[in-house]
């Protein structure tokens, strides 16, 4: 009889030693981690940086920022103030801000711009578990930057990754170059031939389908590089074609009115609404 006694005594501790387990379980959150030039191909420009939030997982999902510069020039930490933004505001996404190989004599800006995002998508995806990310993407970019956003959303993105797309004075149309301007001379000296049917496979604007991820824009009216009606081109097609999107126009704005803080944070809000409803 003692014997059964002391096992109905062990039985009762055991089942209130487990309770009181489970109720003191600790539930670790991962932390939040940052990884800076993480080498995504051979070149030395072809590095990103990552930041991923506290309490991540495969459901997190990713803003990619491109900088601008004319295809030749520029770097990622032109764009540090908007990854700060965003780190700032929307906390529970990762954020990859990514150098590309810069155009020159001899190496057009397309395809190796657009090959670059697509290894880094790539990369993501097949880090997806490593990081705890989703493999659903939107973009920022400034500039050229923007452009590559539109170019590889619209035309690239052969999974539907891409959620939505902001951009911020980006060129729509690049179909008025040739072999005598600025962009057509280093198509040509790559050994591509610059024709305007080179160019328009090379543009947003000629490559809007109905299915392409929903798009805001912003433009300056005193835009000494890109024109005012490029938006305007752009925004029409999309609401032709149906495709949700928002266009502003700063009117006395010019190309780079990132020293104006009341259009910056005007821009910023905007896109931080506009991903929050489709991203």
């Amino acid at each position: 009889m003692k014997f059964y006694k002391l096992i109905l005594l062990l039985t009762v501790f055991t089942f209130f030693v487990s309770c009181s387990d489970e109720e003191n379980e600790v539930i670790e959150v991962i932390a939040a981690q940052s990884k800076l030039n993480v080498s995504y191909g051979s070149d030395a420009r072809q590095v990103f940086d990552i930041y991923l939030p506290e309490g991540r997982s495969l459901e997190t999902k990713v803003i990619i920022l491109l900088h601008g510069g004319s295809w030749v020039s520029g770097s990622k930490e032109d764009v540090n103030f908007i990854k700060d933004v965003i780190t700032g505001e929307l906390k529970d996404y990762a954020i990859v801000n990514m150098n590309y190989r810069l155009a020159k004599q001899g190496v057009s800006p397309f395809p190796t711009q657009t090959d670059d995002i697509t290894s880094v998508v790539n990369h993501l995806k097949s880090n997806r578990s490593k990081y705890q990310i989703s493999n659903e993407l939107a973009f920022v970019g400034v500039s050229a930057g923007a452009h590559l956003a539109m170019l590889w959303s619209y035309s690239l993105d052969t999974e539907n990754q891409v959620n939505a797309v902001a951009s911020i004075v980006g060129p729509t149309d690049l179909s008025n170059n040739n072999s005598s301007t600025f962009l057509g001379q280093i198509v040509a000296s790559s050994g591509i031939n610059p024709t305007t049917e080179f160019f328009e496979k090379n543009s947003p604007l000629f490559q809007v389908t109905a299915s392409v991820p929903p798009t805001i824009q912003f433009h300056a009216g005193m835009d000494e590089l890109v024109d005012r009606n490029q938006g305007i081109n752009l925004r029409d097609r999309l609401n032709e074609l149906g495709v949700e999107n928002k266009y502003t126009l700063y009117p006395l704005a010019t190309h780079d009115y990132s020293s104006d803080s009341l259009l910056i944070l005007d821009t910023w809000l905007q896109t931080r609404d506009f991903f929050l409803k489709h991203h």
